[in-house]
C-alpha cells in the first residue's frame, strides 16, 4: 500500500475477472494473526468445495521475521483419502480388499 502497488492493506492480488468471488474461482486465503508467548496456536480449517489441484501458499507482507511455520495439512476429498488421479482404480481397490 505504501508502494503504491496496491490500494487495500491485507489483500490478496489475483487476476480474475471483475466482481468474481473469490471462491468462484477456487480461491482461498486465510489471514493467521500470531499469538503472543503465552498463546498456543490452533487448527485451521478451510472448506474446500470443488475436486481440483491446489497450491498452498505462505506469504509474509509485513516485516515480521520472527514467525515459525510448522503443522501438516490433511486433504480429504468426497471418495476419502484416495487421490483423484487414482479413483479410477477404485473398482480395483475394492477388488483387492
Amino acid at each position: 500500500v505504501e508502494a503504491k502497488n496496491a490500494e487495500t492493506a491485507n489483500v490478496l492480488l489475483a487476476q480474475k475477472p471483475a466482481g468474481t468471488p473469490d471462491a468462484d474461482v477456487n480461491l482461498y486465503s486465510h489471514s493467521v494473526k500470531f499469538l503472543g508467548a503465552d498463546g498456543h496456536p490452533s487448527d485451521q480449517q478451510l472448506p474446500v468445495h470443488t475436486t481440483a489441484v491446489y497450491i498452498l501458499v505462505f506469504s509474509n507482507c509485513g516485516d515480521f521475521s520472527g514467525g515459525q511455520i510448522s503443522g501438516s495439512v490433511i486433504v480429504k476429498n468426497a471418495y476419502g483419502f484416495l487421490p483423484g488421479n487414482e479413483y479410477h482404480k477404485m473398482p480395483f481397490y475394492g477388488w483387492l480388499s
